[in-house]
């Protein structure tokens, strides 16, 4: 591949409800683990841990566009 590539290895799976998904993101410099699990009406809560180890210093990890470090997020639809 070409050095200048953002390349990655990413995939995700259901378990049951929640839906597990992990990555090597940006030429294989970042790597992320999240966990998304709905808790009903329109709740959702999502756990992940990232490392953003390329350039940018900021910028969002991985398809998800996740954040650096540890982030827990409850998100509820109305």
């Amino acid at each position: 591949t070409d050095e200048a590539s953002a390349y990655s290895v990413e995939g995700s799976t259901t378990l049951g409800a929640a839906t597990v998904s992990a990555g090597l993101a940006d030429a294989l410099d970042d790597m992320y683990i999240s966990v998304s699990n709905p808790l009903g009406g329109g709740a959702t809560i999502m756990a992940s841990y990232a490392v953003d180890e390329g350039s940018a210093a900021g910028d969002e990890v991985g398809g998800p566009d996740l954040q650096e470090g540890l982030t827990i997020e409850l998100k509820f639809a109305f």
